[in-house]
């Protein structure tokens, strides 16, 4: 009889646990949330741009990578920079933005015109000891222009030559992307200095 009762016990404490897994798994990866970065009521999708930084679309990287090469035009010949998602996106014209907490991803919706955002870098790398998380040590401010009806994914690309660099891409139309030009700083020489918002 007591064995049983202990048996009942340990099945209860499993399902309990797998219970909480799944919930939190769920959570964990859901659809990166939506932050809305204009007040007032919710605009037509051709009214406003969207800003990303993760894409599952493989097609589309391989597309990147042949637009990132062209654009570079030979720069990095001997060690092309690869395109990855290790880009998280902070803020966005000074307003914190809500991202996924498992993996920083990110939808933003824009007023067209002149945005700034900040962004970081990090990558998990798993070494003989187990999986080590690096982090860049300043963000970065970039300032682009965004148009409405367009997509924009903002990716960091890394290399040797490059260690970490953010750029972003007009994806509105997937077959043919387009690199956004961009002014890139230090972002808290940005928030040090009042004067210069953009």
């Amino acid at each position: 009889m007591k064995r049983r009762q202990i048996a009942d016990s340990y099945a209860f404490f499993l399902i309990t646990i797998l219970v909480a897994l799944l919930h939190t798994s769920c959570f964990f990866f859901k659809a990166p949330p939506h932050n809305r970065m204009y007040s007032g009521a919710s605009l037509p999708r051709e009214q406003v741009a969207l800003l990303a930084n993760r894409t599952n679309d493989s097609n589309l990287v391989v597309s990147l990578m042949v637009e990132l090469a062209l654009s570079l035009r030979g720069t990095y010949l001997l060690n092309p920079p690869d395109i990855n998602d290790s880009l998280t996106v902070k803020s966005v014209d000074r307003q914190k933005v809500r991202s996924a907490l498992w993996e920083g991803s990110v939808e933003i919706e824009l007023l067209p015109g002149q945005h700034s955002i900040v962004v970081g870098y990090y990558e998990s790398m798993t070494t003989s000891t187990g999986i080590r998380f690096v982090y860049s040590e300043h963000d970065l401010l970039v300032v682009f222009k965004a148009e409405a009806g367009h997509t924009y994914l903002a990716c960091a690309i890394t290399g040797v030559a490059v260690h970490w660099r953010p750029v972003v891409f007009d994806i509105t139309d997937k077959e043919n992307p387009s690199v956004v030009p961009t002014i890139v700083s230090t972002a808290e020489k940005h928030e040090n200095d009042g004067k210069n918002n953009p």
